[in-house]
């Protein structure tokens, strides 16, 4: 569970030791579907109470974290984060991540991990956010990975696999960032290329769970989920209404289709590499609301326990009905 590498940052107070959490060498993606839920764990912002103290120590498990607190865990590994983001020495891969620590290399798909984690993190009394040259790191590979004409984001500066995965991760990094590449190119991308099923192994919106919850985490933390909302080029509201009375945006557009598509034992097929426990993981999130982290976005009431179910691999319906999220 621990790790040391050499990383890019070594001035700004974050040690080459941290807890990263490996398989596969995807390092980045596993740590950062950890951090939010050792983050639910112990904060609950918006409501109810965590199950453990964040100053609670851990025991009987991995000698990386025994004796470490919960603040400490995370800390840990949000630094490992900051530590090991590209440094200027990669070029247009400089400000993001990849796979794994010392990776030395970026694309849109990861980076959004790590800023997924800073989000939860930094609701977890105790831990402190990365330094500033993180973000302005950041800004420099999102302006990179965006095309400046049609506002369409790629997995690699030139690399050619624009898709919605990549907008909504460029959007919630942008928004983290502070900046970084032109967020309304990218907003006005993502809103022409809406209805568009999945198609490849990383394209298309509804019906492929990565970016279904790629899109999700960003909209709903920059804009929220009633209202009119950023996205006209919506489906149909159909015949089996959620809601006839509530305003037909972006999130009831998405919960319709997850409603639509269930299966009759409570399940969705997914798509691709994203199915059974990841599919459902990312689609009861959707359903339920769940909060990426502090934002704008008005009119949000989350849903506290799904992140935690997706992050310790316990997801389950949990008798869920096609029941929408109280407005």
């Amino acid at each position: 569970m621990s790790f040391a590498a050499a990383g890019n940052w070594s001035g700004f107070g974050v040690g080459s030791s941290g807890v990263q959490w490996a398989a596969g060498g995807e390092d980045t993606y596993i740590t950062g579907l950890v951090i939010p839920a050792l983050s639910r764990l112990v904060t609950n912002p918006y409501g109810g109470s965590p199950i453990y103290s964040p100053s609670t120590v851990i025991s009987g498990g991995s000698a990386a974290v025994n004796g470490l607190t919960y603040t400490q865990v995370i800390q840990k590994a949000v630094d490992s984060f900051t530590y090991y983001q590209s440094g200027p020495a990669t070029g247009n891969r400089y400000g993001g991540w990849r796979y794994f620590a010392g990776n030395n290399d970026s694309d849109m798909s990861t980076t959004q991990w790590p800023v997924i984690s800073y989000l939860f993190a930094g609701q977890v009394p105790g831990v402190t956010p990365p330094p500033a040259i993180t973000n302005t790191a950041l800004q420099s590979w999102l302006a990179a990975v965006q095309n400046p004409v049609t506002g369409g984001v790629d997995y690699q500066p030139g690399a050619g696999i624009i898709n919605a995965t990549h907008a909504g991760g460029f959007l919630l990094s942008n928004y983290f960032a502070g900046g970084g590449g032109d967020a309304a190119k990218a907003l006005a991308w993502l809103n022409s290329n809406w209805i568009v099923g999945p198609g490849g192994d990383w394209y298309g919106n509804e019906g492929q769970p990565y970016a279904m919850w790629a899109v999700y985490k960003a909209l709903e933390t920059l804009y929220g989920t009633t209202g009119a909302g950023p996205i006209t080029n919506l489906h149909p509201q159909g015949s089996n209404l959620l809601d006839s009375g509530a305003t037909w945006n972006w999130w009831e557009d998405y919960c319709q289709y997850l409603v639509d598509s269930q299966n009759t034992n409570g399940s969705w097929n997914g798509y691709d590499y994203w199915t059974g426990a990841l599919a459902e993981g990312w689609y009861i999130n959707i359903l339920n609301a769940t909060q990426t982290g502090p934002g704008p976005g008005p009119g949000t009431v989350p849903e506290p326990s799904t992140m935690l179910l997706l992050g310790s691999g316990l997801i389950g319906l949990l008798g869920y009905a096609r029941k929408r999220r109280r407005q």
